[in-house]
């Protein structure tokens, strides 16, 4: 009984210095505080939190750039388009490699003041109207046109065929062509050369159309009435 005594009373000492202790370096209060503060620490948010946009990128579209706006381009020179006179030179020089039977030359010993002859290649029609580029398509023909001073002559067309199986072809294409056409009926009289024919025109009265087989080409002859003798003579020098 005395022990347990001893022991109460040694405990409650302990007790009273460490509640003494306690008190006096104030631990309680700024345990408590410290907890206290945690506990009513409130984090403000904004009503309202301005998300940016998104900015949207666009891609680049290639369009031609203003040549005045870019300052890499190089320098190009001007494009010369070639005049009328420059193209009619270098029509004349292909018709001048190749050659044809109807010349200036030949022309000027007829009977006109002041002949004048062009020559260029055809374009796939004789006459205008008749359309023939695709047989004669390896055979070269060429258009003169005949002039007395400005007085308008007539045309020529020079076939030259490459064999004498062409000749015969390039002269029955031009027959049949006429008898197979509706816009006038034939006349093969055989008159010129070793063969020929005219083409009567149902509304072209006023021109003669004559096509002539001789020495080695066809000629398809297209001329006023009024030259009609002059392109006979023609006929006889070809």
């Amino acid at each position: 009984m005395h022990k347990f005594t001893i022991f109460t009373i040694l405990l409650s000492i302990i007790v009273i210095f460490v509640v003494a202790e306690l008190v006096v370096n104030d631990y309680l209060g700024d345990d408590f505080a410290d907890s206290t503060q945690l506990e009513e620490t409130v984090v403000e948010t904004p009503d309202e939190i301005e998300v940016p946009e998104e900015e949207v990128i666009e891609e680049p579209v290639d369009e031609p750039l203003d040549p005045e706006l870019r300052g890499d381009e190089e320098e190009v020179g001007e494009i010369e388009v070639p005049e009328e006179d420059v193209v009619e030179e270098v029509v004349e020089e292909v018709v001048a490699e190749i050659t044809g039977n109807l010349t200036q030359e030949l022309l000027a010993t007829l009977d006109f003041t002041e002949p004048v002859l062009t020559t260029t290649l055809y374009d796939g029609l004789v006459y205008g109207f008749w359309d023939v580029s695709e047989d004669f398509t390896d055979m070269t023909v060429l258009q003169h046109k005949l002039f007395d001073g400005a007085d308008y002559i007539g045309t020529v067309y020079e076939v030259q065929p490459g064999s004498s199986i062409e000749l015969f072809t390039a002269y029955e294409t031009l027959r049949k062509t006429a008898e197979s056409s509706g816009n006038g009926t034939i006349n093969e009289n055989n008159a010129y050369g070793d063969a020929s024919f005219y083409f009567n025109h149902e509304t072209k009265s006023n021109t003669v159309f004559l096509t002539v087989r001789t020495n080695d080409l066809v000629y398809s002859l297209e001329y006023s009435p009024n030259y009609h003798v002059t392109i006979r003579s023609l006929i006889e020098l070809l």
